[in-house]
């Protein structure tokens, strides 16, 4: 299935590189968002439709610069002007996603590390969570480094910023890298995100 968030930094002549992430639904639709590292207003949007090739291998913005994607496995990476691939720097990554009870969760697949504590798996990876409605705090959207630890079902979050607005934007309302040690229960119900996400992950 080829829709989803795709996400990557791209090679930058003149900042440490250019934050792509590029949405696609099944409707043909498309949204990206290009944040510049580094730089002030410097976050460009833009959206519209898509086209596949005949076959399926590429994807194309119908857009002012007409960017265009080989389809990988989990991937679209940008081909040149002479359609060639530009290199493996030039990939986006689809995004892993949970969804349920007014929340959406996604995690970088590459960021997925898993350890063993007393004996105990531990996987821990980093994720952004958007919320339906504005949680206590006021705010829409967290990103967070999250624990989960498969034999005691808990979730701890050590790193973790809340913002005004969905997928981590709008003002940081607050943020601490001194948040671990305080462990939640996750819920034994199939419509929580961090549920979904550890069924999947403590295999």
């Amino acid at each position: 299935m080829l829709d989803g968030r795709y996400i990557g930094i791209l090679p930058c002549a003149s900042c440490p590189g250019i934050r792509n992430e590029l949405t696609v639904n099944q409707a043909g639709y498309f949204t990206l968002k290009e944040v510049y590292l580094d730089r002030e207003r410097s976050t460009f949007r833009s959206k519209g439709r898509y086209t596949m090739s005949q076959n399926g291998t590429r994807l194309t913005l119908n857009d002012e610069d007409k960017r265009a994607y080989a389809v990988r496995d989990r991937q679209l990476c940008q081909v040149n002007a002479d359609g060639d691939p530009a290199g493996e720097a030039y990939c986006l990554t689809r995004q892993d996603e949970f969804n349920g009870d007014g929340q959406q969760l996604f995690v970088a697949p590459e960021s997925i590390k898993t350890s063993t504590v007393e004996g105990r798996k531990v996987v821990r990876f980093e994720a952004l969570m958007n919320f339906e409605h504005r949680m206590q705090g006021g705010h829409k959207s967290l990103t967070a480094t999250m624990e989960i630890d498969c034999a005691k079902r808990e979730v701890d979050m050590p790193v973790i910023a809340y913002f005004e607005k969905h997928d981590a934007e709008g003002a940081c309302l607050e943020s601490t890298s001194t948040n671990g040690g305080k462990p939640l229960p996750i819920q034994d119900v199939q419509d929580d995100v961090i549920a979904q996400a550890a069924q999947r992950y403590c295999r």
